[in-house]
C-alpha cells in the first residue's frame, strides 16, 4: 500500500522560470516548496534511485494547475545508495527522540576484551527469571555423577533455553512524518527499513551455547538436560494409502533388485531380499537391514529422499573423532538407565542404516569427518536426474536429513566457525527442534568467531553477516551493550576461577626430576639444537630484531617460536619428519633408543656421502678447467686424486660409480694424447672403466627388468580384472564397496572430485 508522505513541488507560469527554486518535470516547470537542504537536481536522483519511493503528478486544488507529490510503498529492498536513503528519511520523516535521551558521538575506542565480555555475561544472567516447568531440582535419578552447585545452575539454564519462547526487542523505532502528519511508521536505524505496521518482537529459537571453561563438565551438563528433558510428544502411528501393501517381504524370488551393493553379492545363493513399499524395488536385506530388526514398512534409500522427516526422541551429537568414543564411554559411565540406548553412527560409507532404526536411539554420535563427507549422500548433491539411462544399482542415502531431531549438539563447536564448509552446511540442514552448541571457546581470536555459531543456531536477522557486523560495531569500539543483549539470551558461561572452591580440585604439587641424557641423545639434542639455533636467527631475522615480542601478534609469535617448540619436544621424545618431497606428506615420527641410534647413523652416512661425492666433483671440475688452460698435467693429477679416493673409500661410504667413470675416461683420452704415457697404465684404466660400467649399467638394467616384470603382471591383472568386469555402470561401485571400512573412502571421494574438477567439472560444488 503506497502513502502520500508529502506535495512537494507546483506548477509555475514560464515568467516565474528565473527562480532557482524552479525545474522542469515532464515538460512543465514547477516550483519546490519544501525546504530540501541539498539541490534540486538531487533530490530527482535520489527519488529514482530509491525504488519505494514515487514521484507522481496530480491536481493542485489551492494553486490551481498541477503538482508534485510523493508516494511512499513500505517493501524491503536492498542494494541502493545509504545516503540517498538518508536524505529522503530527512526530509520526509522524523525520528521521536525522548526527552531524557542523550545525543551520543560516534567515537572511536579500543574493542572490549573478552574477559569483560564475559563479566557481563554473568552479571546480566543474574536478573534470569526461570520457566516455571525448571525444577529446582534437577539432580536426575539415572544420572551417576552429583551435580555441584555451578552446574545446577547451568542445566537450569539450558532447561530454560529448552521450555520457554525467548525474543529479542524489535530495532524498529515509531517514526512521525513532517509535511502529511498522519499515519504510524515504524524505522529500523540498522537497516533503514520503513515500515507501515507494527513490528513484532524477534522469537529466538531453542538452544543455545554452552561455553563453560574446559574442565568444568560440559558433557555432564549435556547428559543432565538429555535425562530431564525427554521428548514426549512422540507422534501416534497414522495410517496411510498405501498401508494396505506388503510392509516387509522377504524372500529369494525377487527379480527387480536394485540395491545399494551394485549387484556385487548377486552370485551368492539363499540371500534373502526385501522389497520397498514404495517403489516396488527390491535390495538384499543385509545391504539395507544388516542385522538390526526390519522396521514394520521399509521404505528404500532413494525413497527415503520424498518421505517427510521422521520424528525422533534422539539427541544427535557431532564431536571431533578423536573423543566421539569418549563420548560413548562417559554416557555408558554417568547414566544408570539401562534402557537408554546409544549408536555411534560412522557414516553412509559404513552401511546404511534406517532411519526408523536410527530414531529409536536416545543418543546418535557421530564425528566431524564423517559429516563432512555425508553432504555427498543428501539428496541436494544428488545426480541422479542428470543421467540419460536410469541406474542399475542404488545410491546411498544419507539417513540423518530424514530423521527429525529432538536436539542436535555440537561439541567442540568452534570447529564450524566457518559457515561455507561442508561440514558447517550438513549440521545445518539437519531437522531438529533444539540446537546447541558446546565449546570451551567460542571466542577464539576475534569477535566473528562467534557467526559460525549464530549461523548454526539460526538467530535470525544475525545470520546475515551484514546485520551481525553492525552488531558487533559498537563492540570494537568500545561498547558492548548491544552484543550483551543478545548473548544473555543464547550463551551461557561459567569460569573455573568463580568456582575454583566447588570444583575440588586438591592442591597442585610440583616434582622436579632431573635426567641425565646418554651420550647418544646428547649427540641428537646437540644437532637439533643447532638446527634450531640457526632457524630461530633466520625467522627473528624476517620479523626484525627491535620488535619487542610482548609486541608481536599471536600468529608472528608462534612462527619464532616454532624451532624452539621443536626442541623441547625432542628433549622428552626424539622425532623426525618423514616426506620432504613436493608430493609426500610430511609426517612425524617418533622413535625409540634402537630407532634414533639408526636414525643418527644413517643420516651421517648420507652426509659423509654427499661430501665425498663433492669432493670427488671438485676434483672431476678441477681437472676440466685445467684441460681448458692446455695444462694436461695438472688435470692428470686431479684425475688421479679422484681414483686414489675411490680405493680409500670401498664400503658403505665410496665414491660414485660415475665419476670414477668420467676421471678414467679422460685419463685413456690423455694417454691417446701423450705418447709417453706407460701402456700398462692405460689398459689397466681401460679395463676398470670396461668393469664400472658394466656394474653402472647392470644395476639399472636389473632395476628395469623388475620394473617390467611388474608392469607385465600388473597389465595381466588389468587384462582379467576387464574380462570379467560388468561396464554397465556398477563397476565403479564394486569398488567403493571393496574398500568399505579401510578408511581411505573420504580420501577416494576426495581426489574424485579433483580430478574432475582438473577435466572441466565439479562432481560434488560447494556452490
Amino acid at each position: 500500500m503506497s502513502h502520500l508522505v508529502g506535495s512537494v513541488a507546483h506548477e509555475v507560469l514560464e515568467e516565474d522560470s528565473s527562480s532557482e527554486k524552479t525545474f522542469m518535470y515532464e515538460g512543465k516547470r514547477y516550483m519546490i516548496s519544501i525546504d530540501l537542504g541539498f539541490s534540486i537536481r538531487l533530490f530527482l536522483s535520489d527519488i529514482k534511485k530509491i525504488p519505494q519511493y514515487n514521484l507522481k503528478v496530480s491536481d493542485d486544488t489551492e494553486r490551481g494547475g498541477k503538482s508534485l507529490e510523493v508516494f511512499y510503498t513500505p517493501f524491503p529492498v536492498d542494494g541502493v545508495s545509504v545516503k540517498s536513503r538518508n536524505r529522503l528519511f530527512d526530509v520526509f520523516f522524523s525520528r521521536k527522540v525522548p526527552e531524557n535521551e542523550v545525543a551520543t558521538v560516534d567515537i572511536e575506542g579500543e574493542p572490549v576484551s573478552f574477559g569483560i565480555l564475559y563479566d557481563k555475561l554473568r552479571e546480566a544472567h543474574r536478573t534470569d527469571v526461570l520457566d516455571e516447568k525448571v525444577k529446582e531440582n534437577v539432580q536426575h535419578e539415572s544420572l551417576a555423577p552429583l551435580l555441584r552447585p555451578y552446574q545446577v545452575d547451568a542445566v537450569k539454564w539450558l532447561l530454560h533455553k529448552e521450555y520457554s519462547r525467548t525474543y529479542l526487542p524489535t530495532d524498529y523505532e515509531e517514526i512521525s512524518m513532517k509535511i502529511t502528519p498522519c499515519g504510524k511508521f515504524y524505522y529500523n536505524p540498522r537497516t533503514l527499513d520503513i515500515i507501515d505496521r507494527i513490528p513484532e518482537n524477534i522469537e529466538l529459537p531453542t538452544g543455545g551455547i554452552l561455553a563453560d571453561e574446559m574442565g568444568l563438565g560440559k558433557t555432564v551438563e549435556m547428559l543432565t538436560l538429555i535425562l530431564n528433558n525427554p521428548r514426549v510428544d512422540m507422534p501416534q502411528k497414522e495410517m496411510s494409502d498405501d498401508e494396505d501393501k506388503p510392509l516387509a517381504i522377504f524372500s529369494i524370488r525377487h527379480t527387480d533388485i536394485k540395491c545399494l551393493c551394485g549387484g556385487r553379492i548377486k552370485k551368492r545363493k539363499h540371500i534373502d531380499l526385501i522389497k520397498c513399499c514404495k517403489c516396488s524395488k527390491s535390495q538384499h536385506k543385509c545391504c539395507v537391514i544388516g542385522k538390526n530388526t526390519p522396521p514394520e514398512r521399509y521404505i528404500c534409500p532413494v525413497c527415503w529422499k520424498s518421505e517427510p522427516p521422521v520424528v525422533s526422541k534422539a539427541t544427535f551429537i557431532v564431536s571431533p573423532a578423536s573423543i566421539k568414543k569418549q563420548w560413548e564411554s562417559e554416557i555408558i559411565r554417568h547414566i544408570r538407565d539401562p534402557n537408554f540406548k546409544v549408536l555411534v553412527y560412522d557414516g553412509t560409507t559404513s552401511g546404511w542404516i534406517d532411519p526408523t532404526v536410527m530414531a529409536q536411539y536416545d543418543v546418535v554420535i557421530t564425528d566431524y569427518n564423517v559429516m563432512k563427507s555425508e553432504i555427498y549422500f543428501t539428496s541436494e548433491n544428488s545426480r541422479d536426474g542428470t543421467l540419460r539411462h536410469e541406474k542399475k544399482h542404488m545410491n546411498p542415502t544419507s539417513p540423518l536429513p530424514c530423521i527429525q531431531w529432538w536436539r542436535v549438539c555440537l561439541d567442540e563447536a568452534q570447529l564450524v566457525e566457518t559457515t561455507t564448509t561442508h561440514c558447517a552446511r550438513m549440521v545445518k540442514t539437519l531437522p531438529t527442534v533444539h540446537r546447541w552448541a558446546v565449546t570451551g571457546t567460542p571466542i577464539e581470536k576475534h569477535i566473528n568467531n562467534l557467526y559460525g555459531l549464530i549461523f548454526f543456531l539460526d538467530i535470525y536477522p544475525y545470520t546475515d553477516i551484514r546485520m551481525w557486523e553492525q552488531l558487533v560495531k559498537p563492540f570494537t569500539r568500545g561498547d558492548c551493550d548491544p552484543l550483551i543483549d543478545l548473548l544473555r539470551q543464547i550463551m551461557w558461561r561459567t569460569c573455573k576461577s568463580l568456582v575454583f572452591e566447588q570444583i575440588g580440585i586438591p592442591p597442585q604439587q610440583e616434582i622436579v626430576h632431573y635426567i641425565t641424557m646418554s651420550d647418544l641423545q646428547t649427540f641428537f639434542y646437540r644437532s637439533q639444537h643447532s638446527l634450531c639455533r640457526f632457524a630461530f636467527i633466520e625467522k627473528a631475522k624476517k620479523i626484525g630484531t627491535t620488535l619487542a615480542m610482548a609486541k608481536m601478534n599471536a600468529h608472528i609469535l608462534k612462527l619464532l617460536l616454532e624451532p624452539l617448540r621443536k626442541l623441547r619436544l625432542d628433549c622428552t621424545v626424539p622425532s623426525v619428519n618423514r616426506g620432504n618431497r613436493a608430493d609426500q606428506q610430511t609426517i612425524k615420527k617418533f622413535l625409540t633408543p634402537d630407532e634414533l641410534h639408526a636414525h643418527l647413523v644413517s643420516n651421517n652416512e648420507l652426509e659423509a656421502k654427499a661430501q665425498l661425492r663433492t669432493i670427488a666433483s671438485s676434483f672431476n671440475a678441477l681437472a676440466g678447467i685445467s684441460m681448458i688452460r692446455s695444462d694436461v698435467p695438472e688435470a692428470e693429477k686431479m684425475y688421479k686424486a679422484v681414483l686414489r679416493r675411490a680405493k680409500d673409500y670401498t664400503g658403505t661410504i665410496s665414491v660414485d660409480s660415475l665419476l670414477q667413470i668420467h676421471a678414467l675416461h679422460n685419463l685413456i683420452e690423455i694417454a691417446n694424447v701423450q705418447e709417453q704415457q706407460d701402456p700398462d697404465q692405460k689398459v689397466e684404466y681401460q679395463m676398470e672403466l670396461k668393469k664400472l660400467e658394466g656394474k653402472y649399467i647392470t644395476s639399472y638394467h636389473t632395476k628395469m627388468k623388475q620394473v617390467e616384470k611388474q608392469l607385465n603382471d600388473a597389465s595381466q591383472a588389468l587384462e582379467t580384472m576387464e574380462a570379467d568386469a560388468d561396464w554397465n555402470g556398477s563397476w565403479w561401485r564394486e569398488v567403493f564397496c571393496s574398500i568399505r571400512g579401510t578408511g581411505v573412502e573420504d580420501g577416494l571421494i576426495e581426489k574424485i572430485n579433483q580430478e574432475i574438477n582438473l577435466f572441466g567439472g565439479a562432481l560434488f560444488s560447494d556452490e
